[in-house]
């Protein structure tokens, strides 16, 4: 199961910030920066052996999820999600195919975003109506009337 979770979890990570999904923050960026830099020791390392350190990273952080499935550890379940919990007898009786049917169900998007497809048909990219805008950015209708203030 180890070996399968980087496959699953890129895409995962992948659509939850394409998703538009609010809980994910530039502190959140900042955060596993430092985590990933206290995991180097703040040095150089040679590809294999990042990638090694990586895969520590993410396996660490599903067993913490696995933990919050159980309702242990640091985070806890939103309230929303709570029909997922597991308790730790039962979870301890699971089979490897029970578990990550378990968590697949825990982790699946709940709705998959929309998608928009350019004219010749080769890429196709998730679609949110406020992509690309600032925030409280609005687009002036055509026959408003804009005005510029003189200076004196």
């Amino acid at each position: 199961m180890i070996a399968n979770c980087g496959v699953q979890v890129i895409p995962m990570l992948h659509r939850n910030t394409e998703a538009g999904l609010r809980s994910w923050t530039n502190n959140a960026c900042k955060s596993m920066n430092n985590v990933l830099k206290v995991r180097t020791q703040w040095r150089l390392n040679q590809l294999p052996e990042l990638i090694e350190k990586l895969r520590k990273v993410v396996v660490s952080q599903l067993h913490e999820a696995d933990r919050t499935l159980m309702g242990r550890g640091e985070f806890h379940l939103h309230p929303s999600w709570v029909r997922h919990r597991l308790m730790m007898d039962v979870w301890a009786t699971m089979s490897d195919q029970q578990r990550h049917r378990a968590q697949a169900e825990c982790y699946r998007l709940q709705s998959a975003p929309s998608t928009s497809t350019s004219t010749d048909g080769d890429l196709t990219v998730n679609y949110r109506h406020e992509a690309g805008k600032k925030v409280n950015q609005w687009k002036r209708r055509r026959a408003e009337r804009s005005t510029t203030q003189k200076a004196d």
